[in-house]
Formats: structure tokens, sequence, C-alpha cells
């Protein structure tokens, strides 16, 4: 008899969001298995370790429902929606929707009976961001491919091909599903940089020699992790660029990482251009993850469940964002630019006055990044040097053109800010 667990380990095979997608991908599969406690992820330096509270055994993996976990995506009337599909979206109905919000909103203060009742009727859907970005960047193709293969197959089929995927990934091996996957730079932002070339030898752009490398069943995982924590923002004056976060595990449980990633979006961390974003949303994560411990959260808010921050700092079970920046080159976007960020993981929290302390010296640090503009050559320069040193533990000194130095502490040490 197959049993699974209770640590299944997902090695950071690219090095990029893709590891972290797949890491929560199988989380967020396996929880549907438990009957109860808790599915954690413990980040480790070269893996990720998915923790169930016990082992699975083939009778728990029959409680996974049998359906892919996301929406289908119907991106224009050539889409055809297939009998059994799960969730589908109607995208130029679902834009239409969101566009007449836009314009009633505009029109604040002069809003009829007819507009306010449309309003309240019309909601957007909470992962309509999530969409946007796998229609723009051409994700919602191989997503609705393997969709289709699941939804089309009998629950029996759909089992055996679960319980033997898993086994053979558990063992470090490929799996053997044929649900024609393919890698798209969304989900596996290794697949479009390095591969093709101007004048290929003896091969044609087209003939899909980098399908070779994809295991469909490792991106059906990377597909549930997106719809989970990835957190998208677009940037530039036409929102051209795409800037993909998501929140690296450090040791903490999936709800508590999936309400983080829901969460954070909706705290207004946008700053205009990329570093600004970067650096406010380390510190609104760190923010977020106290705001909600268990220990330390608000009479007003609630908890993230399974989030403990006894002893411990937001480094500890978030140890960083993981970016890819998606440029505009016209016709098409492609990956500029991969990076991860850090948290604050400056003093561990033992008492309410830490958490205060905490949550006071991450407040300035925002007015400060905040009060930066970064139309400005050298206070670009200020942000970019601040997101890459500000976690470094030793005092960073930031010199604004006005007058009088505004102080404010950082981890126990001064940060001067000239003004």
């Amino acid at each position: 008899m197959m049993k699974l667990g209770p640590d299944i380990r997902i090695n950071k095979s690219t090095g990029t969001h893709a590891d972290v997608l797949l890491a929560v991908g199988m989380a967020d599969l396996l929880s549907y298995a438990i009957d109860g406690g808790a599915v954690r992820i413990d980040g480790r330096q070269s893996h990720f370790l998915v923790r169930l509270p016990r082992v699975l055994t083939e009778e728990d993996l029959q409680r996974i429902p049998a359906i892919p976990g996301y929406p289908f995506l119907k991106a224009n009337e050539k889409v055809a929606v297939p009998a059994g599909v799960i969730d589908p979206v109607d995208y130029k109905a679902e834009r239409a929707k969101v566009d007449r919000i836009k314009k009633a909103k505009a029109k604040q203060g002069n809003l009829d009976a007819e507009t306010q009742q449309m309003m309240q009727e019309e909601q957007v859907r909470g992962d309509w961001r999530l969409l946007q970005v796998l229609n723009t960047l051409q994700g919602d193709e191989t997503s609705n491919k393997v969709h289709k293969a699941i939804v089309g197959m009998h629950p029996d089929e759909f089992y055996t091909q679960l319980a033997t995927s898993l086994s053979l990934i558990v063992a470090g091996q490929r799996t053997e599903t044929n649900w024609h996957a393919s890698l798209v730079q969304l989900f596996t932002p290794l697949g479009a940089k390095g591969y093709s070339r101007l004048k290929p030898d003896s091969t044609s752009r087209n003939d899909n020699t980098k399908e070779q490398w994809a295991d469909p069943f490792v991106e059906w995982l990377r597909y549930r992790g997106y719809f989970r924590i990835a957190c998208p923002f677009f940037l530039g004056q036409k929102a051209e660029n795409i800037r993909l976060l998501c929140p690296i595990p450090g040791d903490i449980s999936l709800a508590a990482l999936v309400s983080l990633s829901a969460e954070l979006p909706r705290r207004g961390v946008y700053g205009g251009t990329a570093p600004k974003l970067d650096a406010l949303a380390s510190l609104k994560a760190a923010q977020l993850l106290i705001e909600h411990s268990e220990e330390y959260h608000s009479a007003d808010g609630s908890p993230f469940p399974g989030l403990s921050l006894s002893g411990r700092g937001p480094a500890d079970v978030v140890s960083g964002i993981s970016v890819t920046h998606y440029q505009s080159m016209g016709n098409a976007r492609a990956v500029s630019a991969m990076s991860d960020l850090a948290l604050p993981g400056w003093f561990p929290i033992h008492s309410p006055d830490d958490a205060q302390e905490w949550l006071e010296i991450l407040g300035e640090h925002q007015r400060a990044v905040r009060g930066l503009q970064d139309d400005r050559s050298d206070e670009i320069g200020l942000i970019m040097a601040y997101r890459r040193g500000a976690w470094a533990g030793s005092s960073v000194g930031i010199d604004r053109v006005s007058g009088t130095l505004w102080p404010f502490h950082y981890a126990g040490q001064r940060l001067g800010i000239q003004r």
C-alpha cells in the first residue's frame, strides 16, 4: 500500500518563483487529503519541505477532488469551453464588467440609482488580476489544456495517475502524465530565456524542443500554486510591464501564506516604480505577518490560520519575496529581471511590546520610502540603495535636500534621513 509523507521534498531546481509555485501547489493539493491539521511549508537552502501532520495513504488521496483547482479561461470567441469544465471565465465579459465599474467610480458623487444598483450587483472576481496576467503572458492555453485533460478523465483514472505521479515526485523522478502542458514564462521563467536563437542551426523555432523539459504534472501544480499565492502588479505609464511577486515560505502554514498573498495587493504597496514597489512590499508583508499573528493580532483583526510569531520575526516565517519582471517589448513581454527580496529580520518577538516596536519601526520605514520621489534621479537611486541594503543590520543614511534631520530607530539603531 502506498504511503506519502509526512515530509515531501521539493527541490529548488530553477532558482525562480517556479519553485515556490510548485511547493505551494503541492501543499494545496495535499491539503484536501487531510481531515485535520494544517499543511506547512518549510523553506531550506536547497529545497522546500511540504510538511503534513501525518502520513497519507491511498484512501487519503481519494479525498482530493478530481478537479483542476483553478479556472478555465475563455480568452476569446475562438476558445471552446468543453463539457465538464470547472469554473469557466469569459474574459471579455469579465473585462467589460471591470470597465463599467471603473467608469462608474469615475463619476463619484454623480451616480444615478441605476448605476448604484449596478455597482452593488456586479462584483469583480477576487482573482481578476491573476486572470489578466494569465491572459497577457499567454499562460491560459497550456493551463486550459491541462484543465481539459483532468475534467475529461474518469475519477478512477485520475486517482491512479495522481498516486503514481506523487510517488515518482517523491522519488525524484519525472512523472508519466500526458496532459500536453507547455513551458511558458509565467510559470517557468527560465523557459523563456536562453533557448531561441536568431538563426537556429538545423532546427526550427517552432519544433517544441523545450517542451521535452516540461513535466505536465509538475506544471499543473505550478498552475495551482499561481492562483494561491502570486501577487502581480502592472507597472509603466500604460501599465505595459508586469512585476510578479511571490512570497517565499520560511516556516509557515499554507493557509497563512495564502491569506498573506491575498491581503498584500490590497494594502497599498504600489509605489510607482519597481524599486519602490519592492521596498514597500517587503515592509508591508512584515507588517501584515505581525498584525495577523496569533499572539499579536489587533483587536479588530483576525489572525492568519496557523501563524505564530512567538520567539520569531517575520523573516523566519516568510524568508523573502521572489520577484520576476516581464518587460513590454511591443507585441510581447519578456523576462528582463529576476531577484529575491529579503524580509526584515531585526529581532525576535517575545512580547506585545516587541510586536509594537516592530510595527512602529516598519511604519517609519514605509513613510520614509513613500516620501522619496521615484521620478527624480537622485531619489530613485536612494530607493534602489535602500532595497539592496535596508535589511543588512547596519544604519543607513539617506540624505534629502531640505534641511532638518529626521532620525528614526532601525533595529535599535538610528537611520538618519536629511530633509
